[in-house]
This record gives C-alpha cells, sequence and structure tokens, in this order.
C-alpha cells in the first residue's frame, strides 16, 4: 500500500520569528496533507499570517502573567513601578528591574508570620543571604560579668546577620530594617549586622562594632 502523502509546509526564513513558523507548521500539520502549503504559495502565506496573529497573542498574554507576579514585573510595558505605589515602596527608577524585584519581594515575603526562617527569607531576597541569630538566657549572662534582671531581657533582641555591604550603606540597612520591623514580634528589638554579635547600639538598629566602632 502506498504510505501517507506528505505535507508541503512552510519552513524558517530571516525575516519571520521562529515561534510563527513553529505555530503555522503545528496549525498545518492538524489539518493534514489535503492542504499542501509549500514556500510561497497562498496557503502558506495565509498559515503564517495567522500564526504571526497567534505569537503577538502569546508574547502579550506571557507579558500580562508576569505582570501579575512582583518577581517578574518589568518596567518597561509593565507594572513595576504601579506594584511599588501598591505596596507604599519608593519608586526608584535607577535602580534595574532585578533590584526593584527583590525589593517587591521581600516585602511581599514580610506580610507573612515573623518567625526567625521567615524573616531569613524576606530578608535573603533583597541581600541574598541572612541568618537571624536569637539569644539564650545563658549567651547574655555571658556578656555580663554581674548580669541583672534587665539583662536577661536582652533574650528579647536579636540580630539579622547579613553581607557587610547591607550594614555599612544607610539606604540599604534601613531597607533590611524597614523588612524586619514589618515583621518582627512587637516585644523584641533587633540590629542589622554582618557578625553575630551581642553588641547593640539601639535604637540605631545596627551593630556598630560592623562600623568600627
Amino acid at each position: 500500500m502506498p504510505g501517507p502523502v506528505p505535507q508541503a509546509l512552510p519552513t524558517q526564513s530571516a525575516d519571520l520569528r521562529a515561534i510563527t513558523v513553529a505555530i503555522a507548521r503545528q496549525m498545518l500539520s492538524s489539518v493534514g496533507s489535503g492542504w499542501q502549503a509549500p514556500n510561497g504559495s497562498n496557503n502558506a502565506a495565509d498559515a503564517l499570517a495567522l500564526a504571526a496573529s497567534f505569537a503577538d497573542l502569546r508574547a502579550e498574554l506571557f507579558n500580562v502573567w508576569a505582570q501579575a507576579f512582583v518577581s517578574s514585573a518589568t518596567s518597561v510595558n509593565g507594572l513595576l513601578s504601579e506594584w511599588e505605589t501598591l505596596l507604599a515602596i519608593p519608586v526608584n527608577k535607577t535602580l534595574s528591574d532585578a533590584d526593584r524585584q527583590a525589593r517587591l519581594v521581600a516585602f511581599m515575603r514580610s506580610a507573612i508570620a515573623g518567625t526567625p526562617q521567615d524573616i531569613e527569607s524576606a530578608v535573603a531576597a533583597i541581600t541574598g543571604s541572612c541568618t537571624v541569630v536569637e539569644y539564650s538566657a545563658a549567651d547574655i549572662a555571658a556578656t555580663e560579668p554581674s548580669p541583672t534582671a534587665d539583662t536577661y531581657r536582652n533574650v528579647f533582641r536579636f540580630t539579622v546577620q547579613v553581607p557587610t555591604a547591607y550594614v555599612e550603606d544607610a539606604a540599604l540597612r534601613s531597607l533590611v530594617q524597614s523588612v524586619v520591623n514589618r515583621m518582627k514580634p512587637a516585644h523584641t528589638a533587633f540590629v542589622v549586622s554582618d557578625t553575630a554579635t551581642l553588641k547593640f547600639d539601639l535604637p540605631s538598629g545596627f551593630d556598630v562594632t560592623a562600623l568600627g566602632a
């Protein structure tokens, strides 16, 4: 028995997007060999024109989908500034899209519970890494020759350990502090440091030893 009739399909050319040709070939293949569409034919031209509109719609839908999430929203033809305004984050168009997305991710994560793990996740979205260090009563007592009742209240303080650049730069440190302040329990205080220090400088909220003080 003779085999199936081969179907002529349009192929890639310099003036066509690969996705357009791929969609056209898929549509024509689904119809079958009864619809021949060799390069240069009217059938090929019709299929490519329809495929081009589908490719444009596909790209637009992907862009709409991206703008629905703070981690993928863009500044060009996107909603980055709108997301920042909605979350009350200062709009800074001098930052890269990646940096602005990281800020948004951190603030979105800061809406969840303020456990050490959640704080680490939120801050790390900005800094790349973060460790929350909590202190036991024994840790606190070891820092004072004659600990008092007030000394032991320092168990309600914790350190947010981040890379040095986020400690030394006032703007970056403030951004980290703003995220942690949205998450931490009300009865606690914290410092932003590049070490797991027990030396606090409150209310400034950062480790003075990291700055050489």
